[in-house]
């Protein structure tokens, strides 16, 4: 029997040993975790954006509808960003993009360009770029690209920031 209490107390110290790794592991994980999470959006700028465009956020009844079937007047977000019939989410979560609905106009998509590929948008002029769910290197400026100037949008590259291949064309 002596054997069998020994066997038995060498799970329970190995039991508490793993309980004890992930109590004391258990924190340096959250920390690392916690510097994996990208940094919050600039809230002020999206909420210009929102409060410029009239838009509101989904709600759970409207959640997962594509662009084109949602009423004007709404922001959602997306991993699939390109056409009207990509599904909108009400949470914001890392690396996707938002879109806006606005009343009589076409959808619009935020992202984050360069300050030079900014420079170009706002004037007006046509431009091929990569544009970022979230501030991403370079990628510091955000912009709400026009539904009609959107030519193409290649799909997210799932890596490097998650950036999408934008054509947008020039004002018309």
């Amino acid at each position: 029997m002596l054997g069998v209490d020994l066997l038995q107390d060498a799970f329970v110290l190995s039991g508490i040993g793993f309980v004890a790794l992930g109590l004391f592991g258990g924190k340096k994980q959250q920390e690392q975790v916690e510097q994996q999470v990208a940094p919050e959006p600039d809230q002020r700028e999206r909420d210009a954006i929102r409060i410029r465009n009239g838009v509101r956020r989904i709600t759970a009844e409207e959640e997962g509808f594509a662009t084109d079937q949602l009423p004007s007047g709404v922001y959602g977000f997306t991993y699939s960003p390109g056409s009207d019939a990509v599904p909108l989410f009400a949470k914001h979560c890392i690396e996707d993009f938002e879109v806006h609905k606005p009343e009589g106009r076409e959808p619009q998509l935020l992202g984050y360009v360069t300050e030079n590929d900014y420079a170009v948008i706002e004037s007006g002029e046509a431009i091929t770029t990569k544009l970022y769910p979230s501030a991403y290197e370079q990628a510091t400026k955000l912009i709400a690209v026009p539904g009609e100037r959107i030519v193409n949008v290649k799909h997210p590259s799932r890596i490097d920031g998650n950036y999408v291949v934008i054509t947008i064309s020039s004002v018309q």
